[in-house]
């Protein structure tokens, strides 16, 4: 706390307007998760938002994020702190903020299951751990989900309903298995329209597990599962589950 308000008074006195800015929403979400006191947390106002537009957004994300878990805090308004969580998502998604819309999912999660809506709670966050994991953004998956069980009691009750996420050890099918272990990735293909969904849906194929298995994994029916596989074939031009993980080892996907 000492070293933000330091980096906020040097930003004024040096007139550097936006990481002025950007200590203020800093300390605001470092007080509202390590103070007991449940004041609002004090953050700059939308008028001093003038820097470039994607500046603006990166802010605006925060911000919105940390009123979401402000309000996750009070223990109601679960309405508004979703609509905050979604208004975080959409500034953060608008300019590939991978980290601010993970953790924008697991507020909007939260929220979601607060207001009884489990089974949508859990595919939001399993949507921002596949993205997680695609993006190796594996320290904000973690902090979020700290931070939340920190800010409300039902986070325990989430998080202990969610399926494993673990990756399998074992491999069950030894065609694939011989497959996967000999072809070394190479770097992607940069037209693929291979979704990170579809990537996850991959390497649990490459683990060997059944369509039931990974419906239950992705929370999804089998047939939506056997939908991605169509799609998964005709995209990588291959005919089989064990072509397909070949191919998108070729590629770089997986």
């Amino acid at each position: 706390m000492a070293l933000l308000e330091q980096s906020r008074l040097a930003s004024c006195e040096r007139e550097l307007s936006r990481l002025n800015i950007l200590t203020k929403v800093q300390l605001a979400e470092f007080t509202l998760l390590n103070n007991e006191e449940l004041g609002p947390p004090i953050l700059p106002d939308e008028c001093e938002l003038t820097f470039l537009p994607n500046q603006n957004q990166a802010i605006q994300a925060r911000m919105a994020l940390v009123t979401s878990m402000y309000r996750l805090r009070l223990g109601k308004q679960f309405g508004v702190a979703e609509k905050y969580a979604k208004q975080a998502l959409q500034s953060a998604s608008a300019i590939s903020d991978a980290r601010t819309r993970i953790a924008a999912h697991y507020c909007q999660a939260l929220a979601a299951f607060a207001l009884g809506s489990s089974k949508s709670a859990k595919r939001m966050i399993l949507d921002a751990n596949l993205l997680s994991e695609h993006l190796n953004c594996h320290f904000t998956r973690l902090w979020i989900k700290e931070a939340l069980l920190s800010l409300s009691p039902l986070a325990q009750d989430l998080f202990n309903d969610l399926p494993d996420d673990s990756e399998a050890k074992a491999t069950k099918d030894p065609d694939v298995r011989i497959e996967d272990s000999s072809v070394p990735p190479v770097p992607g293909n940069a037209h693929s329209t291979i979704t990170i969904k579809q990537i996850s849906l991959l390497k649990c194929v490459s683990n060997g597990m059944t369509n039931r298995e990974i419906a239950e994994r992705l929370l999804v029916t089998e047939d939506t599962v056997k939908w991605h596989m169509k799609k998964i074939f005709s995209e990588l031009k291959v005919t089989n589950r064990v072509q397909a993980v070949t191919e998108a080892r070729l590629r770089g996907l997986l």
